[in-house]
């Protein structure tokens, strides 16, 4: 996972670029631990800030595109 700062993630989350696993797993209807998984396979792409880990939209939209 890529580090970046606060600032940087704000305006990403601003643009809708980044989504917190927490409300991928909620939408998807999977736990935030398989979201991590797939972090950690490589299915998606994700950044860790602080406590807190996001995913990429690109990546996730082609994960769904494959997967669901």
């Amino acid at each position: 996972m890529a580090k970046l700062n606060f600032a940087q993630i704000s305006e990403l989350l601003r643009k809708g670029e980044l989504i917190e696993a927490t409300i991928v797993a909620d939408k998807l209807n999977r736990s935030y631990w398989t979201v991590r998984n797939w972090i950690q396979q490589g299915k998606v792409e994700g950044v860790k800030v602080g406590g807190r880990v996001y995913v990429w939209r690109k990546s996730l939209d082609g994960l769904i595109s494959k997967e669901f």
